[in-house]
């Protein structure tokens, strides 16, 4: 059994192997939920960071330690932006937590820092049939580097009143629908000024998501941008030999080009999401937690949402923004931090924390029960296709994103061949020092 296995891994599988029955118990549900007369049996302190606020953690936290009355788990919000770098501190200092609440960018960032949890331990089977595929992001050759809780997946939100005095009875399910309505939807002035946009496509700095939405596009032609063997993946050809991914970069900022027939957005135009909420633009690609914003901010927006579009003759995809809780390398209680992150993920946990969040769970069988709202169902349908990228240092390749659809804008590449070659040798010298 431990024949190929490392001192380090061996010493890991034996000291995991009581909280891996225990917490196995756990994330079965096959032990008493809190409320019962049993407790769980995690024991010790065990503190966890994170980005999300201290009262959205609240009742969960409670409900843990009430299941457990050996156990001290403490929750501490960070704000997004020192977060990292108080993480990096802390490990200096000895005194970090045992769990980072981490997302699918987070958790590449400290790889190194997190603990890989071995197959012995949660077999890579039970993780695949457990979780959406799009969570396999957190799976690397030895094991588990993070536990799966929720996933914020982009949607189309899109403007009904628009498309209802347009003749569009339904929100398009393809790409190519949404460019032929360009010349129906768009609204200019005889100096070409935009009044009212089809979609916020073409620029970087005033489209909210705009790198997500050009990784979906990506994504969506069959590269993974980047793998977790931190190797590129943008150069997948088609039958003619071009870049499938220059297709996906030509087509997004074709919509800020004057000169071309899609043109329905530029860089002096407001924020995306402000014209979308204003009422001036017919489809927003957004995040699923940006329901409420939109609706707070105008209650008489008449919108509904939709899967994002696809391409055509490719398999659905849509993109996700992963909530998952990894163990710290240096925690001093590893034992009972893994069985806290396995009750966090569990059935029981990972749907309190989602509906909190207003996020689609990342369970499986919670995502094949019926939504209890129609918003709500277009977030699991999307979360089941739901992918995303190893994106270990976010603000960079914002940078180099933003670089590539710049220079698209100012003639700098000649066509998506160019920008396809520049993205990928930047994100090679990024990501693969």
């Amino acid at each position: 059994m431990f024949g190929k296995m490392s001192t380090f891994q061996i010493v890991l599988v034996i000291v995991f192997i009581l909280g891996t029955i225990i917490g196995m118990l756990m994330f079965s549900g096959k032990i008493p939920t809190p409320g019962g007369k049993d407790t769980v049996g995690i024991t010790g302190r065990v503190s966890m960071w994170g980005t999300i606020r201290g009262e959205e953690m609240r009742e969960v936290v409670e409900a843990i330690n009430k299941a457990n009355e050996g156990l001290n788990f403490a929750y501490s919000y960070h704000n997004p932006n020192t977060i990292n770098q108080e993480f990096i501190e802390a490990l200096a200092s000895g005194i970090g937590p045992d769990l980072l609440l981490v997302s699918n960018a987070t958790f590449s960032r400290f790889s190194d820092k997190l603990l890989v949890i071995p197959y012995v331990n949660f077999p890579e089977r039970t993780y695949i049939d457990t979780f959406v595929r799009g969570a396999e992001i957190f799976l690397n050759k030895e094991g588990i580097i993070a536990m799966p809780i929720a996933i914020n997946p982009l949607v189309l939100y899109y403007n009904v009143s628009t498309l209802e005095s347009n003749g569009i009875a339904v929100a398009p399910k393809y790409w190519d629908e949404i460019l032929a309505l360009v010349p129906k939807l768009t609204k200019k002035d005889p100096a070409l000024n935009i009044l009212e946009s089809t979609i916020g496509f073409g620029s970087f700095d005033n489209v909210a998501n705009a790198k997500d939405i050009v990784s979906l596009l990506i994504m969506q032609t069959g590269n993974a941008i980047v793998g977790t063997d931190k190797n590129i993946y943008l150069k997948s050809e088609d039958s003619r030999g071009e870049y499938k991914s220059s297709q996906a970069l030509t087509f997004f900022t074709q919509f800020a080009d004057p000169s071309n027939t899609a043109y329905s957005w530029n860089r002096v135009l407001p924020n995306t999401k402000q014209f979308f909420i204003s009422g001036k633009s017919a489809f927003y690609l957004g995040y699923a937690d940006e329901l409420f914003e939109i609706q707070n901010k105008n209650p008489n927006l008449d919108f509904d949402i939709a899967m994002v579009p696809q391409a055509r003759g490719s398999a659905v995809l849509s993109f996700g923004d992963m909530l998952a809780v990894s163990v710290v390398k240096s925690s001093k209680n590893p034992t009972g931090a893994f069985m806290v992150s396995q009750a966090l993920s569990s059935s029981l946990y990972a749907d309190q924390i989602a509906k909190r969040l207003s996020l689609a769970p990342v369970r499986r069988d919670l995502v094949v029960k019926p939504a209890s709202s129609p918003y709500l169902q277009i977030f699991f349908n999307s979360a089941l296709v739901a992918r995303a990228w190893p994106d270990p240092y976010t603000e960079k390749t914002d940078q180099v994103f933003k670089d590539i659809i710049d220079g698209a804008n100012t003639g700098r590449y000649r066509n998506g061949y160019e920008m396809v070659n520049e993205l990928q040798n930047r994100l090679s010298l990024l990501i693969k020092k």
